[in-house]
């Protein structure tokens, strides 16, 4: 495809959503003057981008674009936003007049080597209010040092408003994660939260992942952030009557607290989370001692990561259902996340007396375990675990990582587990990591490094698969250091001799 007048050897799309700090990124990058010039350029009209691009090579709307988006060295970056990707795809088409070609490889002929970096929100109530004060207020953004802008009027907390933006947020990361998965890509995943509080380091990983220098300054961030007390205020009102609006949800409108239970759990195993526990809450309301509705809701909110509130969720099952192998377990591995190993092992043992053949309940007291430094205890159970399911791809990987905290000749074995992981699991990043610590530990440096590597390109994301590759390279530039100086020295030592045959070994 013809492109503008600058050659673009590589490319970059930040795909976002409104609130994620998309636009500190994007002026990070753009400052870096080698990533880029990653605008929204399929956000406005075109009429604004050709007044806007004026100065810019090129004819056409998209090769002003392409001129504009790329920095000196090849580097072409630009920014769209959930619901303006739809029309830049279509708008693309209709410029190359190609119809056929897939999604994915088209994007590719438009935007050489693409990659993608994906900007996310975990406080998604944050983010629905944010975009919420930013509509009513027309300030998007707040720069730090000049003074500050006048509202065009005083924001009014507005539940429904508040409530559309958090449901069209969740819309357009389920768009992008769908994207991703349908097209086998593996973005770089950046939420604001890290950005925020790291920002040095969010951005240095980002040209990281784009393969371009890190010996750059970064300028510090313009844009002010713009939570106050307000805004806490605000969200602790969404949080009080969200759960009073999702048990009056029309979804469960003439439904019995059973059936609408076993929608929950359907939509629950298909990954609909925010639905089941729209559904789970209706039933707890109905029936505040619905004790299978509790133990999900408190499934759902271990899964979510949030191991505090699983806890005290499952916590009040268990007082009325002490003697429940299943429940012991699921509250074990709550207390357990919370970095309770002890308790989680008295949980899990329970379990185990009560349903002795329970291979998770033996894998996760391996865990409780592995926590408490007890690493040959947690290998019986991982072997245990093993010897009643055979396949059991968690416990391989975790009996991997026991055996790379024993003796070196445990971390042959740790291979061979790891190795019988990626077999059954083989886009397990994880245990390509632990695969690469365990060749690490064993000096086995090129093997290390193609299975660490292997870690990131699954998952960028892997802080230890990036911690162990740098562990790696440094291991090995001291070991070839360290052969390059024996040689010298011992050339230097034959040197010697030679010349002075009288000069006796190990005179001073």
């Amino acid at each position: 495809m013809k492109s503008a007048e600058k050659q673009i050897l590589n490319a970059y799309l930040i795909c976002a959503t409104p609130r994620t700090g998309s636009t500190l990124l994007q002026e990070a990058l753009h400052f870096t003057y080698i990533a880029g010039n990653p605008l929204e350029y399929f956000g406005l009209s075109q009429q604004h981008w050709m007044d806007e691009l004026k100065g810019e090579s090129g004819d056409t709307y998209i090769e002003k674009v392409l001129s504009s988006g790329t920095t000196s060295n090849g580097v072409f970056g630009a920014k769209i936003l959930g619901y303006q990707f739809r029309p830049m795809i279509e708008f693309l088409r209709d410029h190359y007049r190609d119809h056929e070609t897939k999604l994915a490889p088209f994007l590719d002929k438009v935007f050489p080597n693409l990659r993608y970096i994906w900007m996310r929100r975990r406080d998604k109530v944050a983010q629905a209010m944010s975009e919420s004060i930013a509509a009513q207020t027309l300030i998007w953004q707040q720069v730090e040092y000049n003074p500050t802008k006048i509202p065009a009027k005083e924001p009014v907390f507005d539940f429904q408003n508040i409530d559309e933006y958090f449901k069209l947020q969740e819309a357009y990361d389920r768009q992008w994660q769908e994207f991703f998965a349908q097209n086998r890509i593996t973005p770089l995943i950046l939420d604001y939260e890290d950005l925020a509080s790291n920002y040095l380091e969010s951005v240095y990983k980002v040209l990281t992942f784009l393969d371009l220098p890190t010996n750059v300054p970064i300028r510090r961030p313009r844009l002010a952030r713009q939570a106050n007390a307000a805004s806490r205020d605000w969200k602790e009102r969404y949080h009080a009557m969200s759960l009073e609006e999702r048990a009056a949800s029309p979804a469960i409108a003439g439904l019995t607290p059973s059936q609408a239970f076993e929608q929950a759990v359907q939509l629950h195993k298909r990954g609909r989370a925010r639905e089941a526990e729209e559904l789970y809450v209706a039933v707890l309301r109905a029936e505040p001692d619905h004790l299978d509705a509790l133990h999900n809701l408190g499934l759902l909110r271990l899964e979510e990561g949030k191991a505090r509130e699983a806890e005290s969720l499952l916590g009040q099952v268990l007082a009325k259902l002490p003697n429940s192998a299943r429940l012991l377990n699921n509250y074990g591995v709550a207390v357990d996340a919370l970095k309770r190993h002890e308790t989680a092992v008295k949980h899990f043992r329970r379990a185990l007396q009560i349903t002795p053949n329970y291979a998770e309940c033996h894998n996760n007291l391996g865990n409780a375990l592995q926590g408490l430094g007890r690493h040959e205890e947690a290998q019986r159970h991982y072997l245990r675990a093993l010897s009643l399911r055979p396949d059991y791809v968690d416990a391989h990987r975790n009996l991997g990582r026991a055996l790379l905290n024993q003796a070196t000749a445990c971390r042959a074995r740790a291979v061979a587990h790891f190795e019988k992981t990626l077999t059954l699991k083989p886009e397990d990043a994880d245990a390509y990591c632990g695969l690469g610590t365990a060749h690490l530990a064993l000096n086995q440096f090129d093997k290390a490094i193609t299975c660490l590597a292997k870690a990131i390109a699954i998952n960028p994301e892997h802080a230890e698969a990036r911690q162990q590759l740098a562990a790696t390279a440094a291991a090995a530039e001291q070991q070839a250091r360290t052969v390059a100086e024996a040689d010298a020295t011992k050339g230097k030592s034959n040197l010697q001799l030679a010349d002075d045959p009288k000069t006796e070994r190990g005179a001073a």
